[in-house]
Formats: C-alpha cells, sequence, structure tokens
C-alpha cells in the first residue's frame, strides 16, 4: 500500500497508525496564515484607522492559540502619538489597561516633526479564541492630532514620500 500525507486534512496515511494534527505535540505549528499589502490607507485623530491588512482564521481545535505577528510602515504628520491594536470582528482587542495616560494599545510610538519619516512598527501578540469559528483580524491604529498613513510618509508630496509594505501573519500553535 502506498503511503500518502494529505497536507490539507492533516493527515498521513498508508500506515499504522495515522497521524493527525491533534496527535502533534504542544508547541507544534499547525497552520500558517500571511498577508501583506502596499495600499495607502490615511486616518484621522482620535479615531481607530484599519490597517490594509486582513486576515481570516478559523482554529482547527478549539484549545489551539494563535501567535499574530505584525509589521506596519506608518508616516505621521507633526507630534503625534500613535498606538496600535488588534481588531478581531471590527472589535479591539489585546490593548493595555487604561491607566488615564494617553493612548492604549498594544504597541505604539511618538512621532515629533519629521513629517518625512515612516516609523516600522512590529509586535507579537498570544490570542486564544476558544472556538473554531470564522474570526477576521485586522490591525488597527489611532492617533491624538493629525494624519496618519499607512505605506507612506506623513509627507505626501511626490518624489519627498517614502513608500512601503505592511504585513500580517498568524500562526495556529497546538495547547
Amino acid at each position: 500500500m502506498p503511503i500518502v500525507i494529505n497536507g490539507s486534512a492533516g493527515t498521513i496515511t498508508g500506515y499504522t497508525p495515522t497521524v493527525t494534527t491533534s496527535m502533534l505535540p504542544t508547541g507544534s505549528i499547525i497552520k500558517v496564515h500571511h498577508n501583506d499589502s502596499e495600499t495607502k490607507v490615511q486616518g484621522s485623530a482620535d479615531s481607530w484607522t484599519v490597517g490594509p491588512t486582513s486576515l481570516t482564521v478559523a482554529l482547527t481545535d478549539s484549545n489551539n492559540k494563535l501567535i499574530i505577528q505584525s509589521t506596519n510602515n506608518i508616516g505621521a504628520t507633526g507630534d503625534n502619538e500613535v498606538a496600535l491594536a488588534l481588531y478581531k470582528d471590527s472589535t479591539v482587542t489585546g490593548t493595555a489597561s487604561n491607566t488615564g495616560y494617553g493612548l492604549q494599545g498594544i504597541a505604539g510610538f511618538s512621532h515629533r516633526g519629521n513629517s518625512n519619516a515612516v516609523e516600522c512598527i512590529q509586535f507579537n501578540f498570544e490570542h486564544a479564541p476558544g472556538d473554531t469559528n470564522n474570526h477576521t483580524y485586522q490591525i488597527v491604529a489611532k492617533q491624538q492630532v493629525g494624519t496618519i498613513r499607512w505605506n507612506r510618509s506623513g509627507n505626501t508630496s511626490g518624489g519627498d514620500s517614502i513608500e512601503t509594505r505592511s504585513s500580517i501573519t498568524i500562526y495556529e500553535v497546538a495547547v
């Protein structure tokens, strides 16, 4: 009998025992999802702006966890504080506790003066949806004043601008 590897079902047949993803040790990566974009997105002050990347993911086992990695290239105008967070099904999740000081996020940066700069903000976040339903994940940013621009510097005057690419990668990890 031939041995057959079925990657989409997570099985190997043709020998005993059959191996399934549920038999993998804790910490094994079950699936990897990735999306990147060079789309330019602009946001205004004091509201969450949805970035250019998104992924819809369903766990294969409700006990598993997601490791979310994100690389965000953002330009800002003027003196600006910018916080980044995770949207799960259009709801902000995983931000720092509100202690009354400024913006809450998973990551952030303070931009001072140079509108030609692009800040590269990366973060990792562990998330446990607790079910096997489809969930859509997006990265969002919120700034105190001025304008932010995903994948472009704060200065938008032609040759003076920097253009970039942002990404999101989600790993399903066996627990």
